[in-house]
């Protein structure tokens, strides 16, 4: 009996030590945390209103914190053009960036870092070398998808969140009657010319929005807006900021020698959006 209890034991240690062999050793937080603090900072702080840009891919090097906003990263006052190689991501916040000045150029709409409709950290923008975009454009409008080479080529940045940064248009004088939201969603729309670097909308008709603005209100990083007479950007245009009542805006027909003398009610066909620019914080 006592050798049968011995031998028990014996097979019980045997197979022990056969699972500790298999069995991956875990990996602790704060191995995890000395491996990478930047993934670790940015898991705890769970940023809403700004990205981290880094210098070198897997989030090392000098760190810029970029805030929603337009950005042409050679006016940084630093050496930031072509500068940067990963990026941290949150949820809620659309980033797309471009290889010109001025919102131009081939651009990308990246990934944010967490796996969609989960609580997964995903990594999307660890090396810019090879990043899966969300889409993209190219200068001949053309649409872009999967990964991209885009490592020290950015020269320019837009940072938005559809919920705070919109244009909301109306049909009535003082923010009354019909209303409808304009953002920057979807890079294939006609809401991006990316021959000019203009977030706009060439033809309002689609939209139930021709020839009927009265009002219109800016919200979040949109700085003002250019209306135009006709679609296509076309016409007559003027820029506008929020504004109640559109008959108070000067229309000139052109008429007794370029007189102002009516005004923009219901005249708007097509519209750009302009931003402003971003607040950045530089680490490291």
């Amino acid at each position: 009996m006592k050798k049968k209890r011995c031998l028990l034991a014996f097979t019980f240690f045997v197979q022990t030590i056969a699972m500790a062999q298999v069995i991956k050793p875990v990996i602790s937080p704060q191995k995890l945390e000395k491996e990478n603090p930047e993934v670790t900072k940015f898991k705890k702080t769970l940023p809403k209103g700004d990205v981290w840009f880094y210098e070198n891919a897997n989030y090392t090097g000098k760190k810029y914190i970029l805030e929603r906003g337009a950005y042409n990263l050679k006016t940084l006052g630093m050496s930031a053009n072509d500068f940067f190689s990963s990026a941290l991501i949150p949820r809620g916040l659309k980033v797309v960036v471009y290889e010109d000045d001025n919102l131009k150029g081939d651009c990308y709409l990246l990934w944010p870092d967490y796996k969609p409709g989960t609580n997964a950290f995903q990594a999307f923008n660890a090396n810019f070398e090879r990043v899966e975009i969300w889409e993209g454009k190219n200068t001949l409008n053309q649409r872009l998808k999967g990964f991209k080479d885009i490592n020290d080529k950015i020269s320019s940045i837009l940072i938005y969140d559809e919920e705070q940064d919109f244009v909301h248009l109306y049909d009535g004088r003082f923010y009354e009657g019909k209303q409808r939201l304009l953002n920057a969603t979807g890079l294939w729309l006609d809401n991006y010319q990316n021959i000019n670097g203009n977030w706009g909308y060439a033809n309002l008709e689609p939209y139930g929005f021709n020839d009927i603005l009265s009002s219109l209100q800016l919200k979040g990083i949109v700085s003002s807006c250019t209306i135009f007479q006709h679609t296509n950007f076309k016409g007559k245009s003027v820029g506008v900021q929020t504004t109640g009542n559109l008959k108070d805006v000067g229309y000139a027909t052109g008429e007794f020698g370029g007189v102002v003398n009516s005004d923009w009610n219901d005249r708007t066909s097509s519209i750009i959006i302009n931003f402003k620019p971003g607040k950045v914080t530089v680490e490291n």
